[in-house]
């Protein structure tokens, strides 16, 4: 049976905040049948609940497949890397990767597994007609022609040039914000919460709401040609 996609949920950089995550859900009335979920990366690190955030993300990509779409984060790269390289060890560790192994350590699970479900599972960019999600940025409007330092770990939030094809991003925390920018860092747009607002075509929309530091976890929520953008703060 064909199932129609009625919205789109967009959300970034959880970080092992896993209550929120699951109140965000709630809050947008989220339908595992009817919705397509797109997780713009940075699903663990520095926040408690890891090893929860994992096991809810596993059960929807299994019940959702296609469409639920998730984007590998820098975080992700770096846990991936730290698998092979002691250096990127290090660095993965003191960027949260420490609170993720102590969430898998209390549930007394092996995170390998979530490192081959990562693997798996992840993807550096999604292409729609009417959008596309990387991570962090674009040097290039195709993300296929950008490399993948790029897509992961570049944001262009204060300097930003890019007035291509419409993209969703995160990466960089921008507390409590939500900005729409297109090519002119002087004219940036704050998006107000729960207004519909009508979908542009060109430039970048940021959803890290730095939850993880004290913000929000952010959803965009878009329907037909038109968005919002729904948010929980830290502890809520």
């Amino acid at each position: 049976m064909e199932i129609t996609i009625t919205r789109t949920i967009l959300i970034s950089d959880i970080h092992g905040c896993y209550n929120e995550l699951r109140r965000l859900l709630e809050k947008v009335h989220f339908s595992t049948r009817e919705d397509r979920l797109i997780l713009l990366g940075d699903l663990f690190d520095r926040g408690s609940g890891s090893f929860e955030v994992y096991c809810f993300v596993k059960r929807l990509k299994e019940q959702m497949k296609e469409r639920c779409i998730l984007i590998r984060g820098n975080h992700e790269d770096m846990f991936l890397r730290a698998e092979e390289e002691e250096k990127a060890k290090r660095m993965w560790l003191r960027n949260g990767g420490i609170e993720t192994c102590e969430s898998f350590r209390q549930h007394q699970a092996d995170i390998n597994e979530c490192a081959s479900f990562i693997e798996k599972n992840t993807v550096l960019y999604y292409i729609d007609d009417r959008f596309q999600c990387v991570h962090a940025g674009l040097d290039s409007e195709n993300p296929e022609n950008n490399d993948p330092h790029t897509l992961l770990w570049n944001g262009y939030v204060t300097d930003n040039y890019y007035e291509g094809k419409l993209t969703m991003v995160g990466h960089v925390p921008l507390l409590n914000e939500v900005i729409y920018l297109n090519g002119d860092s002087e004219n940036n747009v704050n998006l107000p919460l729960h207004e519909m607002i009508r979908l542009p075509e060109t430039g970048m929309i940021f959803l890290d709401g730095g939850c993880v530091f004290g913000g929000r976890l952010t959803a965009m929520v878009i329907g037909e040609g038109c968005f919002y953008v729904e948010a929980v703060m830290y502890g809520e």
